[in-house]
């Protein structure tokens, strides 16, 4: 049996370091503050946590999250702030396309009125027809005007469109250069300093997570002796960091599968090796119950125990016992130099 904390280790996909924006030709990027080795809620950060690793551990609700790194803010700002100036200037150029329109309709409609006032006179010889071709060349000027005008408020939109979208990634590219812990837990394997430069390749993660909140533990049995087992069952287990101490905990749920179940995917017919390969077990995930939910359970810790189904329940007793003797045995350390 083996203990497991939920975690991750890298970047999360959500905080990415850099994007395609020539600024970030190098795609990496300045670490300006790097993580402590703990991050905690702020109420949890104060307690003293050095001499009793198993003291209890109450999780407060609704904590802001601390910090785990900081990237160099400064290139990001700067295209932020690109962003939103050609979002400003593309607004002016709409506002000026539309009061350029606004003030030629009237003109436009003006114009047409002369054109026909001076056809009408034309046609009785009571006007000139320099006139009305002169009037007939300023209503098409007028419209040519509008019409410009108005290509350039379609411009203008498209542009603020173009412009609000790069506002929204250089905000979250921004936002991206706060690394926030996902949730109660300690860095490990630290690979960062200031000044040091943070890539977003998966192959080279600046550190490693490992989170305290609502342990789990993996325990593994053969598959024969999964054939009653259920979530929600009872179980107990026993770790050698704690000895003596009895664990209680309730079935989560079994992975049914295990790797020798996983064909290669290739062009060639599966090949049938001479040994067989020895079985491997089914794990059982645990969930820890009752008070021993704020116990402290080091992130690879082992120890043994037992899931009580609902059959033959009256020889529950026997193998309870023999799990509190196992477990006492835990203090009798074998020192043989």
């Amino acid at each position: 049996m083996e203990h497991y904390q939920s975690g991750y280790r890298g970047h999360h996909s959500d905080h990415r370091a850099c994007d395609d924006h020539p600024l970030h030709e190098h795609r990496r990027a300045f670490v300006e503050r790097r993580a402590g080795s703990e991050l905690r809620y702020p109420d949890r950060a104060a307690r003293d946590r050095a001499s009793d690793r198993g003291a209890d551990r109450a999780e407060p609700a609704d904590q802001k999250r601390r910090r785990a790194l900081k990237i160099d803010p400064v290139p990001f700002e700067a295209a932020e702030n690109a962003a939103e100036a050609t979002l400003r200037g593309a607004k002016d150029q709409l506002n000026n396309a539309a009061n350029k329109k606004a003030a030629l309709t009237p003109r436009i409609d003006l114009a047409k009125k002369r054109v026909d006032q001076f056809t009408q006179l034309a046609a009785t010889g009571a006007g000139r027809r320099a006139d009305l071709e002169q009037a007939q060349s300023d209503l098409g000027n007028l419209e040519s005007e509008f019409l410009a005008a108005d290509a350039t408020e379609s411009q203008a939109k498209a542009q603020i469109s173009k412009s609000e979208a790069d506002l929204i990634n250089a905000k979250f590219d921004l936002d991206g250069t706060t690394y926030l812990a996902p949730a109660n837990g300690r860095v490990a394997n630290l690979a960062l300093r200031p000044g040091v430069r943070a890539t977003q390749f998966a192959t080279m993660p600046v550190m490693s997570f490992i989170e305290e909140d609502d342990p789990w533990v993996l325990a593994f049995y053969h598959q024969n002796e999964l054939r009653y087992v259920e979530p929600g069952n009872e179980a107990e287990i026993y770790m050698e960091m704690y000895p003596g101490r009895i664990i209680k905990c309730k079935v989560d749920s079994i992975l049914w599968a295990t790797a020798q179940g996983q064909m290669p995917i290739s062009g060639n017919l599966p090949n049938t090796q001479a040994i067989a390969a020895p079985e491997q077990r089914i794990a059982v995930r645990l969930l820890i119950d009752g008070k021993d939910k704020s116990l402290f359970l080091a992130a690879g810790a082992r120890g043994h125990g037992a899931i009580y189904t609902e059959r033959v329940k009256f020889l529950h007793i026997i193998r309870k016992v023999f799990v509190r003797v196992s477990a006492k045995l835990d203090w009798f350390v074998a020192k043989l130099h």
